[in-house]
């Protein structure tokens, strides 16, 4: 006499539960990886929103530039996140040839509502008369 053996209730159950739970494992890691993704893009948005600050900044004449804290501007994404800037013009050096330090600061704040900063930095300096 042979005896067939089939798939127990209890098996099938077993293996559901460890699909289910490897899928949902799965389904979170894929949903964690998305929000990072979307994290840095906003944070490189702001990184570059920065440097570009700090180049336009770089190309005004020296002897206009002052020092101090200025209003950068606010500006808003597609996803309608605001990032608002400010410059710090500061004098640097030693005393030779005069020169500023020009750092944008970059703030938004990002989706869990934290508070984050991208800053760029430049120097500019006085080009001494070649007469």
């Amino acid at each position: 006499m042979s005896s067939a053996r089939g798939t127990t209730l209890l098996e099938v159950l077993m293996a559901s539960a460890i699909l289910i739970i490897g899928l949902t494992g799965l389904t979170q890691l894929v949903i964690h990886g998305m929000n990072a993704f979307r994290n840095a893009a906003v944070q490189t948005g702001a990184e570059l929103g920065s440097q570009s600050a700090v180049a336009d900044v770089m190309m005004t004449p020296f002897l206009s530039l002052t020092d101090g804290t200025f209003d950068g501007g606010v500006t808003v994404d597609v996803d309608g996140r605001r990032y608002t800037r400010t410059i710090i013009v500061t004098p640097w050096g030693d005393g030779g040839i005069a020169a500023r330090r020009v750092e944008v600061r970059t703030a938004w704040t990002d989706s869990v509502g934290l508070p984050r900063v991208a800053v760029a930095v430049g120097m500019i300096n006085e080009t001494p008369d070649a007469n």
